[in-house]
């Protein structure tokens, strides 16, 4: 929660053990190029002073932002006004209120996105708007657990809500991405019928469980559901094949891709922090990252299969590419 140091707040409206700044300290966790949910509707009920103490840090020089922010609809000069003409709003959604800012849209400064209000709740859900950052909403009072919303509503339960159940979206699809496509293995090795009990197995339970959580908690009950939905599918499907086939998608040699990745990622994270301009940062850290991985991956050394299928692939590139000279001529 913000304080403006000029103003006071009434413990009255503030339970628990809340931390409580000013509005440059709370801008200054915004990462540079977050998707930022703003609360607001018929321009009140929005956030004025961590708007203002971002545009203050863009209009000095201190940060390059890049912010793509989303509102419940129209909000007032401290967004569409300061934030816009400090340059540091690149997307906004789904309504612009003011000159400056629909300016800055027609010459292509900032790229904006009309939406339908109605639409915008469940769009932020959803992940319309990608994963969302942070969500800073106007309050008159608040807890551990809760808000009071100040004049407008709005999207701000929406925004709220959104911020961190994404996050379970993206749990699943990670569990999902590490099984692989394990589905297709068992049809490629003709257990068709295994593949069928795990599917029924999975609907039922989910008939069972998921549809009620979902009519009894709405959106949180459906990303449990879907959480509960791959790693059950996933984990019965490895099972299965396992004891059909003999195969197992985790060995120990998978451990060195993943060895790999750790230097991978703090190389990358690293140029992010260094160079500021986001476009620059991430095809740096991109490429540093891709040779620190395939260097280490060297290091660790290859399987021979895994060296005979790089000198297929290398042959074959050699062969498509004009002017390159190929190993078998």
């Amino acid at each position: 929660m913000t304080d403006d140091t000029d103003r006071w707040v009434p413990e009255a409206r503030l339970t628990g053990d809340l931390p409580v700044t000013d509005a440059a300290s709370a801008a200054e966790h915004v990462p540079d190029d977050a998707t930022m949910l703003v609360s607001g509707f018929g321009s009140v009920g929005y956030p004025k002073a961590a708007p203002l103490a971002l545009a203050d840090s863009a209009r000095d020089g201190d940060r390059d932002l890049a912010l793509t922010v989303v509102s419940g609809g129209s909000v007032g000069s401290e967004i569409d006004t300061a934030l816009v003409e400090a340059g540091a709003v690149a997307r906004r959604y789904p309504y612009v209120g003011t000159p400056e800012a629909r300016a800055a849209a027609n010459e292509d400064r900032m790229a904006m996105h009309d939406r339908h209000v109605s639409a915008v709740a469940d769009e932020a859900r959803f992940g319309h708007y990608g994963q969302p950052d942070v969500a800073v909403v106007e309050a008159v009072a608040c807890g551990p657990d809760w808000l009071v919303p100040s004049g407008s509503l709005g999207q701000t339960p929406a925004f709220v809500e959104s911020a961190w159940l994404l996050l379970g979206f993206v749990l699943a699809q990670f569990g999902a991405c590490a099984a692989g496509s394990v589905g297709i293995l068992l049809t490629m090795t003709d257990n068709q019928r295994g593949l069928l009990v795990v599917n029924t197995v999975v609907t039922l339970v989910l008939a069972v469980v998921a549809i009620p959580l979902t009519a009894a908690f709405g959106l949180p009950g459906l990303v449990f559901g879907y959480l509960l939905m791959l790693t059950l599918n996933n984990g019965l499907e490895i099972l299965v094949l396992y004891r059909a086939a003999g195969l197992q998608p985790f060995t120990r040699a998978h451990l060195r891709p993943l060895v790999a990745a750790v230097p991978f990622v703090g190389v990358a994270l690293a140029v992010q922090v260094l160079v500021a301009a986001p476009i620059l940062a991430a095809v740096a850290g991109t490429a540093l990252g891709l040779a620190t991985y395939g260097a280490v991956l060297q290091r660790l050394g290859f399987e021979p299969a895994e060296r005979r299928l790089v000198g297929t692939l290398a042959g074959r590139y050699r062969r498509a590419l004009p002017g390159v000279p190929s190993s078998q001529s």
